[in-house]
C-alpha cells in the first residue's frame, strides 16, 4: 500500500519539484529525488510500525473493554433476578408475617447473608443471630 503512494509520488510534481529541475541537471536531479524517495519510505515505515503498535494497544483497550461489559452484563442480571425475589418475599404485616422463617426460605434458595439483610430490611447480625437459633 505505502509503495503504491510512494510511486504516485515519484510521478508527482511535488517530488520532481523538491529535487530541482530534471532537465538541466538530471544526474543530481535523480540522485535528490532518490534520497527523498528513501526518506519518505524511512518515514512511512515508521509511520506503519506506529501504526500497528497503536492498533495492537487498542485491541488489547478493548478486550478489557468487553470483559468489563460482560462482567456489568452479569451483575446487572443478578441485581434483577434480587429485585424479583425481593418482590416476592417483602413483608406483609397485615398477614402476619413471620421473619425468622422467610430468612430461613432465603437461605435454602441459597442467597447470601449479605442479600437477605437488604431484601428483609434488617441488620446482618440479626439475620445471623436467626440462622445461629435456626441451627439449635
Amino acid at each position: 500500500m505505502f509503495k503504491d503512494i510512494l510511486k504516485k509520488w515519484e510521478n508527482s510534481s511535488a517530488i520532481k519539484s523538491m529535487g530541482g529541475n530534471n532537465d538541466t541537471n538530471s544526474g543530481t536531479s535523480d540522485s535528490v529525488n532518490d534520497e527523498r524517495v528513501d526518506i519518505l519510505t524511512h518515514k512511512l515505515t515508521e509511520f506503519e510500525m506506529t501504526a500497528k503498535k497503536v492498533f495492537k494497544r487498542l485491541e488489547k483497550k478493548i478486550e478489557v473493554l468487553e470483559a468489563v461489559e460482560a462482567s456489568v452484563d452479569e451483575k446487572l442480571a443478578s441485581f434483577e433476578r434480587l429485585l424479583q425475589t425481593a418482590d416476592t418475599v417483602k413483608p406483609s404485616a397485615a398477614a402476619g408475617f413471620n421473619r425468622q422463617k422467610e430468612v430461613l426460605a432465603l437461605v435454602r434458595k441459597g442467597m447470601r447473608i449479605d442479600d437477605i439483610a437488604g431484601i428483609m430490611s434488617m441488620p446482618k447480625g440479626e439475620i445471623e443471630l436467626i440462622l445461629n437459633l435456626g441451627n439449635r
